[in-house]
């Protein structure tokens, strides 16, 4: 099998591998997820064997697709800094950078950097990618995105981290509402780690609760009465003003935390050092 020949089909099976699961590795690919299942199919009758059990909850690697997965990662990290050198050479006339962001805290900090960096390069495509942190501190460290913007985590030593601003959280519920049921997020986000330790402390582990994937549906399910979430003040301060929703569980000591980037020293790109001037 020529391997440099089904470049593109690995590049495929690796972000499936990494997420597991093809319809999100096809909006991140931004390639259909009819094409991303073929393309494993026809990479698992090419090279004779299965890579990926297949679930309604996803995929899972098989022994030989997680062997595969292992020498990728170390295989696209390299090519990520050969791509750094030829940028290095060549100078900011095109290419790409991968951004780690959630679309709550990229509507505050990233509009107008973006407006800023593409007036000036135009040419070079930024993209944003949006899932939980430790998902994409993971990709942030093996290369294939380039900054992670964030809550800071003081886990992440082998990265650096420059802060934006600094947010507090808070518990809010709709004043209508009649259950006390908890609206979480999605494990391995920083949010739920903080409503984690707050339902351990206060041990609240028999309520129920619906977990959802980011705070744009958990503050809608809010707004309707459905239950209490945890947020960033910012993205409910309005409501709060306007009466729409209520701070509840005021006693309890949240953190301040600092939203910034993470980057990874030893690959990041130079057209994403030069975007970070923009931030």
């Amino acid at each position: 099998m020529d391997i440099t020949a089904n470049l593109d089909r690995f590049r495929i099976f690796y972000q499936v591998a990494k997420i597991g699961n093809i319809t999100k590795a096809s909006e991140i690919l931004f390639i259909s997820q009819p094409a991303v299942s073929m393309t494993i199919k026809n990479l698992e009758e090419e090279l004779e064997t299965t890579l990926f059990i297949r679930s309604k909850k996803g995929v899972t690697l098989t022994k030989a697709g997680e062997k595969i997965y292992k020498q990728l990662q170390n295989a696209f990290s390299y090519l990520a800094q050969i791509n750094n050198i030829v940028e290095e050479e060549n100078g900011l006339i095109k290419g790409e950078i991968v951004i780690g962001c959630g679309s709550h805290i990229a509507r505050r900090v990233l509009v107008e950097p973006y407006k800023k960096f593409l007036n000036k390069y135009s040419n070079i495509k930024l993209i944003q990618t949006e899932y939980v942190q430790t998902k994409l501190v993971e990709q942030l460290k093996n290369g294939s995105i380039d900054l992670v913007i964030t809550q800071y985590n003081g886990k992440y030593d082998d990265l650096y981290f420059m802060p934006i601003t600094c947010q507090p959280y808070a518990f809010v519920t709709s004043p209508n509402c009649t259950n006390d049921r908890f609206i979480t997020l999605t494990k391995g986000s920083y949010a739920q780690s903080l409503f984690d330790k707050f339902i351990e402390d206060y041990h609240l582990e028999n309520k129920p609760y619906i977990s959802v994937s980011g705070y744009n549906f958990a503050l809608e399910l809010a707004l309707n009465g459905i239950g209490t979430t945890l947020v960033p003040y910012y993205l409910i301060e309005h409501y709060v003003k306007e009466g729409r929703l209520k701070i509840v569980y005021k006693d309890y000591p949240l953190p301040s935390v600092n939203f910034g980037y993470y980057f990874n020293p030893n690959l990041i790109s130079r057209a994403a050092k030069e975007f970070i001037k923009y931030i």
